[in-house]
């Protein structure tokens, strides 16, 4: 579909400012610090922006509002709801807890609580991972762009991870903060300004019509209730991929870069409740994606958001919105990449292969794996099918890698072992993706997501491997005697 030429000037003024603006602030990622941790001088109000930006990417913009239009308002709830718990607790307890350790990377803590070698194969596992997460959001940018300039989704995908390279290549994660803040603030105006004219138009239809609209395209009474018609095993797959916030680098990141410990914290929760408010607005751009346009004329549910922002916004506003968009999926892609290069300069590079390596070289091959993981990226993409099976299908695999590591870092108080760390993260990733192969049966009559499964192999091999090994001190307990010093 065809926007005005204002709206595509529009598109393209954001995706130019945002990268002017990075570019200038890109001196100041000359440095490991700066370049992988924003040289820790992140304040409450770019913590929070960032937070924002990057965590809600253009996938969610265009997965939920699919996900209700084709499912009914349960859509929202089954493959949202969870992420707003998850969320909260993270803000609440493991951003402040991981800015006091200071550390770079989820990895260094992985190295602080189970030894050396945990820091080299969970840098390797989180350095593969941010170029899969970043998958969906690459996808997500080329549904836009498919869109907007009719090019192939194939051709905009390696377009959208080429422009990411080069950004990710000069800017680094001071910049990257920094144009979160701008990206953010497109968004927050983009948002209010399609669900002020979908609330306009909406009720122009007048009650009895939106009834009437809304049931002819959710047929099936299920899509009326909160769950829809998922599968008990998908329900629980889904929360299974909510748990990601626990995990991911894009919450630490914004947690080592803080200032502060309370910045950290107070950023990423005040973050938490103007994400609830987005995830309530993209319901209500979902069901009114139903109301205005019905069953015909779109070719794919999740670009919904984009056939109703042309269907509803005026010339100029509609590329604002657009330009928000772009602006969601560029954030969340340059801060995964970024989050990579520091797994693989720092915990890979340095660590191990070079340890008297200087902070240039470091940097250098922090963005020879931005090259990588654009590649990975650009593959994994091509053959995804949709953005919520290729979301689910990252969060089935990926959680239980990493989650029970994690949460025995936080909370098993007692000393741990580097085969707790092997046997866990290789337990939960065979459990797993054996179960995705089998097609994720019921286990003794028990709906059984392979994310489940893949957790409750991943504690097994925990609490085994524990019991053999080197005891190595508990990091709570190393910070308050003084034997572990942040960074």
């Amino acid at each position: 579909m065809a926007l005005s030429w204002i709206d595509n000037a529009i598109i393209w003024a954001g995706i130019i400012v945002t990268t002017i603006v990075g570019m200038y602030f890109s001196k100041y990622s000359n440095s490991v610090d700066g370049f992988f941790v924003a040289g820790r001088k992140m304040t409450f109000p770019l913590v929070l922006a960032s937070m924002l930006a990057s965590w809600h990417g253009i996938s969610f913009y265009l997965w939920l509002p699919g996900a209700v239009y084709s499912m009914g308002w349960g859509g929202w709830v089954v493959t949202c709801g969870i992420f707003c718990v998850i969320d909260m607790a993270m803000g609440y307890f493991f951003a402040f807890k991981a800015r006091m350790v200071g550390q770079y990377t989820v990895p260094d803590m992985f190295g602080k609580a189970f030894g050396k070698k945990a820091q080299l194969v969970s840098g390797i596992a989180y350095f593969l991972y941010m170029g899969v997460f970043a998958s969906a959001e690459v996808l997500a940018i080329a549904l836009v762009l498919n869109f907007v300039f009719g090019m192939s989704t194939s051709l905009a995908i390696i377009l959208s991870a080429a422009f990411v390279v080069v950004y990710c290549f000069t800017a680094g994660q001071y910049a990257v903060f920094i144009t979160d803040f701008i990206q953010y603030l497109l968004m927050v105006l983009g948002l209010a300004c399609l669900c002020f004219f979908c609330f306009g138009s909406v009720m122009g239809e007048g009650n009895t019509a939106l009834v009437a609209k809304l049931a002819e395209v959710w047929r099936d009474p299920l899509q009326f209730t909160p769950i829809s018609n998922y599968s008990t095993t998908q329900v629980i797959g889904f929360s299974i991929t909510g748990l990601g916030a626990i995990m991911s680098p894009l919450y630490f990141s914004r947690a080592f870069s803080a200032k502060t410990a309370k910045i950290a914290r107070d950023g990423i929760l005040s973050s938490l409740y103007a994400m609830v408010s987005h995830d309530w607005m993209l319901m209500i751009i979902g069901i009114a994606s139903v109301v205005l346009l019905g069953t015909s004329g779109m070719e794919n549910a999740e670009q919904a958001t984009l056939y109703l922002s042309a269907h509803v916004l005026p010339v100029g506003i509609c590329g604002i919105v657009f330009a928000a968009l772009v602006s969601a999926g560029l954030s969340t892609v340059n801060s995964s990449f970024i989050a990579g290069a520091s797994n693989l300069g720092r915990d890979i590079y340095q660590k191990f292969i070079n340890p008297k390596a200087t902070q240039k070289q470091i940097v250098n091959v922090g963005r020879i794996g931005i090259v990588f993981q654009a590649v990975l990226t650009v593959v994994i993409s091509l053959f995804a099918d949709s953005l919520v099976h290729l979301s689910y299908l990252i969060g089935q695999v990926s959680q239980p890698i990493f989650i029970v590591p994690i949460l025995a870092i936080f909370f098993h108080r007692k000393p741990k072992t580097l085969p707790a760390c092997f046997l866990s993260m290789g337990l939960g990733a065979a459990f797993s993706v054996t179960w995705l192969l089998l097609g994720e049966p019921n286990l003794f009559g028990i709906p059984m997501a392979a994310g489940m499964f893949g957790i409750i192999g991943s504690a097994i091999g925990y609490f085994v491997g524990n019991c053999f090994g080197t005891k190595h001190p508990d990091v709570w307990e190393a910070m308050r005697r003084g034997e572990l010093a942040a960074e």
